[in-house]
């Protein structure tokens, strides 16, 4: 590919476009996850990288000695392994991200979650395959940091001691060993910690708690969260057609019925003496599945109050901070509402 000159006043604007471009980038990032984050950085380093690397190289050669400094160490670091394993979060970051945005909304199907982390699982087993390696596209040539200086002497006889020439392994396989395949390795059994058959079971049964849900009540769902919490199966076994029959004769009479989980609690409280196993259950199941934006909300909160009072409060007042301070928008709405 051939390169042409670009003029000063060009590669002036061109660095404007780029520096605008990465601020953009990041303050998109501010605004997501933590898992999310990581994918759409992958995909915007590896979609701009020729363009990051021309900019490196124009910054290493200006007379401004710290910012060629900083350039060229980027430019060091941007190695074979560098743009091998950008290529490979890519693909495997942006294949999880669909499972991420899915336990992450706020209307989760616990069931169909449990599909696609199996589908996924499938995914990476298919990923430990030579054919998908291949198809991945990443092309390796060994470039030696130095000329080698090849004997003279015997030069075509076959020398046995090690004083012969030194043969280097192919890129591309040391490249698949020593990464490619820990990765995966890596990603699967983080996998099968997360999502073992225990607590597939248990999301199993949160979702067979949730009214809106088509497996609401199916007694082998419920079980499997019973049993995971020592509950009483031989009375949740009854609890669960009598409470599907209430529920049925509130629909013919016409009143109100409980669409979501934390409406079904509210209305089991009443019936917290007859149906005692179940009631406990959607308590478990109301508290259990915390999204990880409401855990990282939490530490914000309470790394902001650590930030400003670090070292002027005891420990109980610390914690009493931190409840008011993550708890302060219920209280607003309760105040609006009384």
């Amino acid at each position: 590919m051939l390169c042409t000159p670009v003029k000063p006043s060009r590669m002036k604007l061109f660095h404007v476009w780029l520096k605008w471009l990465l601020r953009r980038s990041c303050e998109k990032l501010k605004t997501v996850h933590n898992f999310q984050s990581l994918h759409i950085a992958c995909r915007n380093i590896m979609d701009r990288l020729p363009a990051i690397l021309r900019v490196l190289e124009e910054i290493s050669s200006e007379n401004n000695a710290q910012r060629a400094v900083e350039a060229k160490g980027i430019l060091v670091q941007m190695d074979l392994n560098f743009v091998g394993c950008l290529a490979l979060f890519r693909k495997v970051l942006s294949d999880s991200n669909m499972l991420s945005e899915m336990l992450q909304s706020k209307t989760v199907d616990l069931s169909k979650a449990i599909n696609l982390v199996e589908s996924l699982k499938k995914t990476m087993v298919y990923y430990q395959t030579e054919s998908f390696f291949d198809d991945l596209g990443i092309s390796t040539q060994h470039i030696p940091k130095r000329s080698i200086q090849k004997a003279r002497k015997l030069h075509d006889s076959l020398v046995n001691s090690t004083l012969g020439q030194h043969v280097d392994p192919d890129s591309k396989q040391m490249f698949r060993i020593q990464v490619f395949y820990p990765v995966i390795d890596c990603m699967m059994g983080e996998m099968e910690r997360r999502f073992s058959r225990l607590n597939c079971n248990i999301m199993k049964g949160i979702q067979a708690l949730n009214p809106s849900s088509g497996t609401f009540l199916r007694e082998e769902d419920v079980l499997f969260l019973a049993r995971a919490y020592d509950s009483n199966t031989d009375d949740l076994k009854h609890e669960v057609p009598q409470i599907r029959r209430v529920l049925e004769r509130l629909a013919k009479s016409d009143e109100t019925v409980p669409t979501t989980l934390l409406k079904f609690v509210s209305f089991l409280e009443s019936y917290n003496d007859v149906f005692f196993e179940l009631f406990r259950l959607c308590k478990i199941a109301v508290v259990l599945p915390v999204s990880s934006a409401s855990c990282e909300r939490t530490f914000f909160a309470l790394r902001i109050i650590k930030n400003y009072l670090r070292s002027t409060m005891t420990e109980e007042r610390l914690s009493n901070l931190s409840i008011l301070s993550i708890e302060m928008l219920g209280y607003v709405i309760f105040l609006k509402k009384n």
